[in-house]
């Protein structure tokens, strides 16, 4: 039977905005773990250029490291791929040595969108200004509407309501 690579993604953003941590969910039966002798992790933004490690568009996440590898690299908003690539001393055939996840990661707007809940609820005449309102709800709006593109694996569309969360963020005057 081939081997199929496989990962999950779980937030850690409790630790810090934005990070993450990446576990090895494949298995190893038909294809031992010594036999491997790399895994790679790849973090494309949109544009398909790379979120840089020293100079390399990878994370290298070698075996002796365990099966857990975290991230704390990303320092905006963004919709990314987390592309994984295993390297094989003995490829099998039929076997697939990449798995890719697409995840949008919105620490920095939902830290913005609390500020303005707070500022709401120390002046709740604020309530009544349309302004401020319309723009919260629009915020609201788009950072769910990036995590919907999610799950459709539509990294482009997340990334566009990322970018206009971001509009709103550096406008407050704008907006508010």
């Amino acid at each position: 039977m081939p081997f199929t690579g496989t990962f999950t993604k779980t937030d850690t953003s409790a630790t810090a905005f934005n990070s993450f941590e990446l576990e090895d969910t494949s298995s190893f039966v038909d294809e031992a773990e010594g036999t491997f002798t790399d895994r790679q992790v790849y973090l494309v933004y949109v544009d398909g250029s790379y979120v840089q490690n020293n100079g390399l568009d990878y994370f290298d996440w070698p075996f002796a490291d365990g099966n857990t590898k975290a991230f704390d690299v990303l320092t905006v908003d963004v919709a990314i791929s987390i592309m994984v690539v295993w390297t094989s001393s003995s490829p099998q055939a039929g076997s697939t040595y990449s798995a890719v996840l697409v995840d949008d990661f919105v620490d920095y707007g939902e830290e913005f969108l609390f500020a303005k809940c707070w500022i709401l609820a120390i002046n709740r005449n604020l309530i009544s200004n349309k302004n401020f309102k319309e723009t919260l709800d629009l915020t609201r709006t788009l950072i769910d509407s990036s995590h919907t593109c999610i799950v459709y694996q539509d990294q482009y569309s997340s990334q566009r309501c990322i970018d206009n969360v971001a509009v709103i963020e550096a406008n407050p005057n704008m907006f508010y």
